[in-house]
């Protein structure tokens, strides 16, 4: 494939899609998924793409899960709609889903952004545009914000310390 890859998960009246991607998106290029309110982007297998980024540019609410090793190669970009509510949630179902160099970038404020199930680790994390302190984020960790769910512990490594 060359260049960039847009996924849209409909724009119409029609059902909700829940898109399963279980054969890897290689190559270094940005993954853009947008789409109808309330559908669900599953990535199921280890990926080479550069960044992810999921867009409110026609909905809300889309669900991005990441069940497999690697499934999150590269930077994570998960944006709001413009009332501050989230335009998606990332949910981390594997241990390892993304990478440890990687930047997971999510903005909203009305509601849990991040699940976490499985232990992963990440160099930088931005919440609403702000750098995060290196630390851990769970349940009896360094932080448990409530933008923050799951049993799994997400290790910030590469972050200055506040």
């Amino acid at each position: 494939m060359l260049g960039d890859l847009l996924i849209m998960t409909g724009l119409s009246t029609n059902n909700v899609p829940d898109l399963f991607f279980d054969h890897g998106i290689h190559g270094a290029f940005t993954v853009n998924v947008s789409g109808k309110s309330n559908s669900e982007f599953n990535l199921s297998a280890a990926n080479t793409f550069t960044e992810l980024i999921v867009n409110p540019s026609a909905g809300n609410n889309i669900e991005s899960n990441a069940t497999f090793a690697g499934s999150l190669s590269g930077d994570v970009t998960i944006m709001a709609v413009g009332n501050g509510n989230p335009a998606a949630k990332l949910t981390i179902d594997a241990a390892d889903a993304m990478s440890d160099a990687a930047t997971l970038s999510i903005s909203g404020t009305n509601a849990t952004l991040l699940t976490v199930n499985f232990n992963d680790t990440i160099k930088y994390l931005q919440i609403n545009g702000v750098t995060q302190p290196t630390c851990t984020y769970g349940a009896g960790q360094d932080r448990n914000p409530s933008w923050y769910s799951g049993a799994g512990v997400l290790t910030v490594a590469g972050a200055p310390t506040t």
